[in-house]
């Protein structure tokens, strides 16, 4: 149990440091110190430093996770999920400046084989929270779900971004709704090829 509590000091410390430096200026015995713990202590639970932020990102992963689940489990219908989850997300990030931003950015400069691939990982789930609307018929038939999750990631990440530059909240989530559920019920079949296949 004492091992989880060291380990949880070196992650929020290192959480401060690569959101507020960048996760090249950070180095381990400044993790080490702003935790409060000696310089090896570091070695004692993570590698190096990319090992140290990976597990940053995946707490990360979790973290918004368990933020989004409750908001998005009782939202009824499409126009509901759409709206927890983009202003889930909203509160998310004014919650926790920029945390995602620097998970998502930082790891695509590291780019180890094994790093936790944040919007695949939300273009997954929020093809899966479709799937309900699909099989109800609330979304137009035609559509790859695997695709619009991925292009959702795209579409509410710019409607974050504009909550972050000081848009109204609610205009932003009555936008960036509106806009998605417009497309996800136009037009049956607009192009050739298209499949409804979702997350297997």
């Amino acid at each position: 149990m004492r091992g989880d509590v060291t380990r949880d000091r070196l992650l929020t410390a290192a959480r401060s440091l690569f959101v507020g430096r960048g996760y090249h200026l950070t180095r381990p015995q400044d993790i080490a110190r702003l935790a409060g713990l000696g310089h090896g202590t570091f070695y004692l639970y993570f590698t190096d430093k990319q090992d140290c932020f990976l597990a940053f990102a995946a707490a990360a992963k979790e973290e918004l996770d368990r933020f989004l689940q409750p908001r998005v489990s009782g939202a009824d219908g499409l126009e509901s999920y759409l709206s927890s989850l983009i202003g889930g997300l909203i509160d998310y990030v004014a919650e926790n400046p920029g945390v995602l931003q620097t998970a998502v950015g930082e790891m695509s400069a590291i780019a180890p084989e094994e790093a936790v691939d944040l919007p695949r990982h939300w273009a997954e789930g929020w093809a899966r929270g479709l799937q309900d609307a699909a099989r109800r018929g609330a979304i137009a038939g035609g559509y790859n779900l695997n695709i619009i999750g991925a292009i959702m990631v795209g579409a509410i990440g710019g409607a974050v971004a504009a909550a972050s530059r000081g848009a109204d909240r609610k205009d932003v989530i009555a936008n960036a709704q509106r806009f998605l559920i417009r497309a996800l019920k136009s037009g049956e079949e607009t192009g050739s090829g298209a499949s409804t296949h979702a997350i297997k």
